[in-house]
């Protein structure tokens, strides 16, 4: 995907990083112009403004929901669970972002959507606390029975947040000409001007 961004927007240097920590030593060792994260992702990085809100369904917000083997949970029913999360954050702040949604939880982290299978199947987790496109995903790559609850959680889809005033018209510029390979990897169908 580094590529193909990068493709769409020579003029821009581009690095796509499928782990929290590079993604966080990245931001904090040189300040790139521009990033493409989940709100969550970018919110402790003040100096960041949103320039891009990613849409999908005419929504800035994504479902989540708990996925399990045998019984459906509900959030209700999760104190002393462990719970099977993909890693945006980092160790700690992954734990405290989880438990602010969830309470009081064990956390599993995964680098990615498919390494949550697992956690399930050989009972690393007592659930999955996923979004709607990762859900969708694994449904398409797994036999297991999962019980799926839809959660009231909702959070943000990527957004689009630069660093200097200058750059924006530069970074809106590149944004507008990715193709639906590139914001379908986004899990976006648009993007629109960040209020």
């Amino acid at each position: 995907m580094q590529k193909k961004i990068g493709a769409i927007c020579p003029s821009l240097e581009v690095h796509v990083y499928g782990k929290a920590k590079d993604f966080k030593k990245h931001v904090l060792s040189s300040a790139p112009d521009a990033t493409i994260s989940l709100p969550d992702v970018i919110k402790p990085y003040t100096v960041y403004k949103t320039l891009l809100e990613g849409q999908r369904e005419q929504s800035q917000l994504e479902s989540y929901y708990l996925v399990s083997l045998g019984n459906a949970l509900s959030v209700s029913e999760l104190s002393k669970k462990k719970i099977g999360v993909i890693d945006l954050l980092g160790r700690k702040a992954m734990r405290a972002f989880i438990r602010s949604l969830l309470g009081d939880v064990a956390i599993k982290r995964v680098g990615k959507a498919e390494d949550l299978l697992p956690l399930l199947n050989f009972n690393g987790a007592d659930a999955l606390f996923i979004s709607d496109s990762d859900l969708t995903d694994l449904k398409e790559v797994t036999r297991l029975k999962l019980k799926v609850t839809r959660t009231d959680i909702r959070l943000g889809l990527p957004v689009v947040s630069y660093l200097k005033q200058s750059d924006r018209d530069v970074i809106s510029d590149c944004v507008s000409r990715f193709d639906p390979v590139v914001n379908s990897y986004l899990r976006v169908e648009k993007w629109r001007k960040a209020l």
